[in-house]
């Protein structure tokens, strides 16, 4: 395998987990600021709806945001973590 294929196949199979605090709830997206304090929509799943201020985990490839839940109790002390 090359590697130009080997960085393509990385960049593909790699997720980063973020944490965002909601700023408005749409109908499709949600207003997020990251724990890097850029603001930000994501695409949220359908029929949900989110309060001002809640925390929320967040998936990037890179490009987009999606919504994947309620925050840990945690919160990752607003780290990134790499899914391999």
């Amino acid at each position: 395998m090359s590697l130009k294929k080997l960085r393509k196949r990385l960049a593909i199979d790699q997720r980063n987990i973020l944490i965002g605090t909601v700023l408005r709830d749409g109908t499709h997206t949600v207003r997020i600021r990251t724990s890097k304090g850029e603001i930000r929509d994501a695409l949220k799943p359908a029929a949900t709806t989110y309060n001002t201020g809640a925390r929320l985990e967040l998936r990037t490839d890179g490009r987009s945001l999606q919504v994947t839940g309620e925050a840990p109790l945690a919160d990752l002390d607003g780290e990134v973590v790499y899914q391999v």
